[in-house]
């Protein structure tokens, strides 16, 4: 029998009875819970495939374009049913058991190949898309660290310009101030200007003018 790797290459065939008369096309394969060992066929039956018969898949000999299954037509349309899940119960198991008179290897449940595969799908899918959230939580994890240097770094600048401005503010305050000279006072003048404002020279010649003699 098929893995669930190989089902897409049995769907479809011919199904035989142990006689070599056709018994329908293969519609489907029941596997374990391993996943690994094949337990049922489901064969499609009918002039417009309604009918669906469970065959145990013990013994099915695959050959180029059919399956042969060692069962009577008698016994395959005893299994006869109107549709199937993709999981069959342990009591389903047992009941088709008793039908073909056999004692399988899985007491149940049971499952299709198309469940199985979407469940590994799905397992893979989610197992990426856990990878992907880990992969982006280390790229912000990463990005908060460089944020966090980089608030750092401008912390650091930010104290180091303050203690430049507190070392120029204290040397201001020790360095001693230069006295400036004293400023020339002018005696004043008739025109009324501010001493302040006339020539010294002026100012000196006037004072060096001879005074006339009292009369």
């Amino acid at each position: 029998m098929p893995t669930v790797e190989r089902i897409e290459t049995w769907h479809g065939q011919d199904v035989l009875d142990q006689t070599g008369a056709k018994a329908g096309h293969l519609e489907e394969v029941y596997y374990d819970s391993t996943g690994s060992e094949p337990v049922f066929i489901c064969v499609k039956r009918g002039a417009l495939g309604r009918h669906l018969t469970l065959v145990p898949a013990a013994d099915a000999v695959l050959c180029h374009d059919y399956l042969r299954v060692p069962f009577s037509a008698e016994q395959i349309n005893r299994s006869q049913t109107d549709s199937v899940r993709d999981e069959l119960s342990s009591e389903q198991v047992a009941a088709i058991s008793a039908l073909f008179k056999l004692t399988l290897s899985s007491s149940g449940p049971v499952y299709s190949a198309a469940l199985i595969e979407r469940r590994r799908t799905e397992a893979k899918e989610a197992h990426q898309r856990e990878e992907e959230l880990q992969l982006e939580a280390q790229r912000r994890e990463q990005e908060l660290e460089e944020a966090r240097k980089r608030a750092s770094a401008a912390a650091e600048e930010a104290h180091a310009a303050e203690r430049a401005r507190e070392g120029g503010r204290v040397d201001a305050r020790h360095t001693p101030r230069v006295a400036r000279p004293p400023r020339l006072q002018a005696s004043g003048c008739r025109s009324g200007r501010s001493p302040s404002r006339l020539p010294l020279t002026w100012t000196v010649a006037r004072a060096a003018m001879p005074r006339p003699l009292p009369q």
